[in-house]
């Protein structure tokens, strides 16, 4: 069948969108460790770069402790995730003792942001490309003005991910 076929080929819409949940948690785990980590890796990533939606989470109330000033540890963040209603939804201690156990030291911290965002900019261009796609089958537009719109989409990422991101 057709959709045998398309995946026996690899193709590409059948695929899943680049992540890497090992250096997602190594990221978090690395703030944890050391806080101080938090003012490097803050530069390079936003909480949507995390492709998993509890290191979305964890990541976003990282942040907000980080631009607010407060320290950063575990207590603190059990805190901010209650006061934020995140606490259940990032899997409650389990998953925070979990990241604990798999993160040893917070030495590769910056290693771990720049797959993170990698990772992330892939999806961005995928997501680009896809819309780009399905606006060129759907012909609703000039061939023209779809070129623009496509060039604009493409070079819509590298401006979100900003010059300090590049």
């Amino acid at each position: 069948d057709e959709r045998r076929s398309r995946l026996i080929q690899g193709d590409p819409l059948d695929r899943q969108p680049p992540c890497d949940l090992d250096a997602e948690v190594g990221v978090i785990g690395s703030i944890f460790l050391l806080p101080e980590a938090c003012d490097e890796v803050a530069l390079m990533l936003r909480p949507d770069d995390f492709s998993d939606d509890a290191n979305q989470r964890l990541f976003r109330n990282m942040l907000e402790m980080h631009d607010t000033g407060r320290k950063i540890d575990v207590t603190l963040l059990v805190n901010q995730l209650k006061a934020s209603g995140d606490f259940e939804k990032v899997g409650g201690m389990a998953y925070l003792a979990e990241i604990l156990e798999r993160v040893p030291n917070a030495a590769h911290a910056v290693y771990y942001a720049k797959i993170v965002r990698e990772k992330a900019t892939y999806r961005s261009l995928i997501r680009a490309s896809t819309a780009i796609l399905r606006d060129a089958y759907d012909e609703s537009d000039a061939a023209l003005l779809m070129l623009a719109q496509a060039e604009q989409r493409i070079f819509g990422i590298q401006d979100d991910r900003g010059s300090a991101n590049a």
